[in-house]
């Protein structure tokens, strides 16, 4: 319902779907009724010790639920919030133990995503090892490389 949307109208984002093939074919055919269609799929692929490092720094304010991460966007002052003064805290599954988990949950069913968009050319495989910054620019430069428009600062 969401993609029907006249926002959507020239283009969308999805985030963290579809993670499996059963949902990417039942993505397409959705799409497919209303005569949309995925023109790339972008990989963001990390070392796991990155992936790790990312996730377990992840913090959220009590409060108003901003976004920190205790090394790569860390609070002014350690544990509170800088707009709201909340109290930051680390959610339950961004411990080491569950990431880990969710990596082999991602291996096992949705790695075969990989293919399965790389068949029909949609896929960009970007390595985000990087800052967020650089991984940014990189897809930008192949997100303007696939529509042939000149890259942008």
């Amino acid at each position: 319902e969401r993609l029907r949307q006249p926002d959507t109208k020239n283009g969308f984002v999805l985030d963290g779907y579809p993670r499996n093939i059963h949902q990417a074919d039942e993505l397409e055919s959705a799409l497919m009724k209303d005569s949309h269609t995925i023109d790339k799929v972008i990989n963001l692929e990390a070392d796991q010790e990155i992936i790790i490092q990312r996730l377990a720094g992840r913090r959220l304010c009590s409060g108003c639920q901003a976004n920190y991460h205790i090394k790569n966007m860390p609070p002014k002052k350690e544990g509170i919030c800088d707009h709201c003064q909340g109290k930051l805290y680390q959610r339950i599954d961004d411990n080491e133990k569950t990431i880990k988990n969710r990596l082999k949950i991602y291996k096992d069913q949705t790695l075969s995503l990989i293919d399965y968009y790389s068949e029909g050319n949609k896929l960009l495989r970007v390595t985000a090892n990087e800052e967020a910054q650089v991984v940014l620019k990189i897809i930008l430069e192949q997100l303007n490389d696939y529509n042939k428009i000149p890259a942008r600062d």
